[in-house]
């Protein structure tokens, strides 16, 4: 197959993609084998999105996912089970793509880094990975601000009432950048 024709979306001249930057990025995308025939591609590079495509491909946009980790106690995972499953129906009543709930099974306390030592995970607690998917940044933002202002999850802010420790809790907002 030969190599797809390569074209940059957005405004000319943006900072942080001429020169050797955009070099660099190319080359980091052609040993991944992004760019041969591969689907299309939208990254952000210093804080500057912009899309790479390739132009024998139809372009489609790429969705924004919000990953959330948190600490949950065994004997509160039903009831947090529960709450995920009714946040859910109501995140995807305003519009969210997906939303998934995962419960550790395989997951080891690693030296430095790992999923227990980022919640300082306690005895009697697992790692809960959620994440939710959204059309775009967008639509998060709005889905987002829908499911904090509904009444049906009122209980969800108040941490107290909660059948986990909250601030343990860390979540963050990403672009996708690729889908097989």
């Amino acid at each position: 197959m030969g190599r797809a024709s390569r074209r940059w979306d957005g405004s000319p001249g943006m900072p942080g993609i001429g020169g050797e930057d955009r070099r660099e990025l190319m080359a980091v995308f052609d040993r991944h084998g992004v760019l041969e025939g591969g689907p299309v591609l939208t990254h952000a590079m210093k804080g500057y999105p912009c899309r790479l495509s390739l132009s024998s491909r139809e372009e489609s946009p790429m969705s924004y996912v919000d990953a959330f980790v948190l600490p949950v106690p065994l004997e509160r995972l039903d009831d947090y089970l529960r709450l995920a499953r009714h946040a859910g129906e109501i995140w995807k009543e305003y519009g969210a793509l997906e939303y998934v709930e995962c419960v550790a099974d395989d997951v080891k306390p690693g030296e430095r880094t790992s999923f227990p030592r980022s919640v300082e995970l306690e005895p009697g607690e697992t790692v809960v990975f959620a994440w939710v998917r959204y059309a775009t940044r967008e639509d998060r933002n709005r889905i987002l601000e829908l499911v904090m202002n509904d009444p049906r999850l009122a209980d969800m802010l108040d941490h107290a009432k909660l059948p986990f420790d909250a601030k343990r809790l860390f979540w963050g907002g990403f672009m996708e950048r690729i889908r097989l």
